[in-house]
């Protein structure tokens, strides 16, 4: 049986208040880049976090709820240390991405959108990564402050510190996993 990544995590909501608190005034309309550097800190937004938000800039639960579920960009669920992203964009497509797809959910016994047991590693499909010449492709890089990678050769990482691998094999899928092993907490 699936041991599913749902246990309750503590949330130890000092750095909110102290980020809440590096905009001084605060006023609403830093409410969405509180938000993004809340999602930094702790790789999600925790409802404890949130909770915290509403009570401190004075600004409704219902509103900040309302913008988290309005923009893709945040996860009121947590993230694994590490984003899987996989294109499956045209050429990546055509070239195997659903093979390359399949392959990673069998081996972190996922489905699309969720995180393995263990929090290391989340799945998601992306339209286009822009390297289509070196379909397929994927990228692994951190939950935390992760930003879309784009150019780059086959393992090499680019500035935002994702690394994407082109022309991805199934057979090496496994192998590309087992490298992050090493970044266990």
């Amino acid at each position: 049986m699936k041991k599913e990544a749902t246990n309750r995590l503590a949330v130890d909501i000092r750095p909110t208040r102290k980020i809440v608190s590096s905009f001084g005034d605060v006023q609403e309309s830093n409410l969405i880049s509180i938000l993004q550097e809340l999602q930094d800190e702790y790789g999600y937004l925790p409802k404890a976090a949130l909770k915290e938000v509403s009570r401190l800039m004075d600004v409704p639960l219902t509103r900040v709820f309302g913008i988290v579920t309005f923009y893709s960009q945040f996860s009121l669920v947590p993230k694994g240390k590490f984003t899987i992203k996989v294109c499956i964009g045209t050429a990546c497509h055509v070239r195997g991405a659903e093979e390359v797809k399949t392959t990673i959910k069998q081996l972190l016994d996922v489905k699309e959108g969720e995180t393995s047991a263990d929090y290391m590693f989340t799945l998601e499909s992306v339209a286009c990564l822009g390297v289509c010449a070196l379909g397929p492709v994927m990228v692994v890089g951190s939950s935390k402050k992760a930003a879309g990678c784009c150019d780059g050769q086959d393992g090499q990482t680019p500035p935002s510190g994702d690394k994407s691998y082109g022309h991805v094999k199934t057979e090496k899928i496994e192998g590309i996993l087992e490298s992050y092993s090493s970044d266990k907490e």
